[in-house]
């Protein structure tokens, strides 16, 4: 599964192929040419590329002021951005974002949804700070970890205490200063 910094790098090369769409405030053309997101492309298929945000695991694709596609690659999704105009769809393509100089398919992820302010509000209030993000407050993820009978391993990975860490970097973080992974994290 791809951990934060991927997910970042993702939302920075949507908006660089999108960049002209995004300037100009012109939509970008959004289809479903597997059919499951068929209704969600409707929703935004008239609206402004608005930019692309990472929030830990989760990508949010904006559209307009108020609309996006929220995206979860889980463990088999992909979402491949090219830097030329769209050409012939290959394979189970479940978004399709299409613009003057670049395209975007993604295939096989385990969230593709549209979300208004609401929705997002809520999912970014579930998860914990993206150490990746200016103005993240560690102080949240401190808290958390500093009352908690789990495993110092295990908590790492929750992404309600700190998003975007999966397991090569919970790996790393613990390797470094040659921590237990079972070690309770209050410890």
């Amino acid at each position: 599964m791809p951990e934060g910094h991927v997910i970042h790098r993702l939302a920075a090369k949507l908006d660089t192929a999108f960049a002209p769409e995004a300037a100009e405030g012109r939509p970008l053309t959004v289809s479903s040419p597997q059919g499951r997101f068929a209704q969600g492309a409707k929703l935004v298929s008239d609206l402004p590329y608005s930019g692309s945000d990472a929030h830990g695991k989760h990508l949010f694709v904006g559209f307009g002021e108020d609309r996006w596609i929220h995206v979860h690659l889980g463990l088999y999704g992909s979402f491949r951005v090219a830097p030329t105009p769209a050409g012939p769809v290959e394979g189970q393509v479940r978004l399709r974002l299409a613009g003057e100089n670049g395209h975007a398919d993604l295939r096989g992820a385990s969230a593709c949804d549209v979300y208004g302010p609401e929705e997002r509000a809520a999912m970014l209030r579930r998860l914990g700070p993206d150490p990746l993000r200016v103005g993240a407050n560690p102080e949240a993820a401190w808290r958390k970890v500093s009352k908690s009978s789990l495993s110092i391993a295990e908590l790492l990975m929750e992404q309600s205490v700190l998003s975007g860490v999966g397991n090569v970097y919970r790996a790393e973080v613990l390797f470094r200063p040659a921590s237990t992974p079972t070690s309770p994290a209050a410890t």
